[in-house]
């Protein structure tokens, strides 16, 4: 892709539309740091994402991107809940925050009655 440019606000929205082939997965798959750029940069908050090392992507991964997959990508093994706050106890929060923020999360979306259940139990 050629001269990709975005600057706006936070939390602003990108869209990106084209023919099969014109790179759109691509340019998605190098702002989530799944696929390195062969040429270029990715500059985020002022900071070449492209520069970090291994450790200093995971932390940005951690920190920064969030991903919603066409399949749900949930663990089976997991309540709703549990797979909720799994994200947060990786990033290193307390017990008493995770559950403040999934409960929030919960009520906004209206699944606080299924957080209790396994992802094979809900409804499709």
């Amino acid at each position: 892709m050629e001269r990709v440019y975005r600057q706006g606000r936070k939390r602003g929205g990108l869209s990106r539309w084209g023919a099969s082939g014109s790179g759109k997965t691509t340019l998605l798959n190098c702002l989530s740091t799944i696929d390195s750029v062969s040429a270029g940069h990715i500059m985020l908050d002022g900071k070449d994402i492209t520069k970090l090392r291994e450790e200093e992507l995971a932390a940005f991964r951690r920190d920064n991107l969030g991903f919603v997959f066409q399949e749900y990508n949930l663990l089976d093994t997991l309540t709703l809940e549990e797979n909720m706050a799994l994200p947060l106890t990786i990033q290193g929060l307390g017990p008493e925050e995770i559950g403040l923020r999934v409960r929030k999360i919960a009520d906004k979306l209206q699944i606080g009655d299924v957080l209790g259940k396994f992802p094979f139990q809900r409804a499709v």
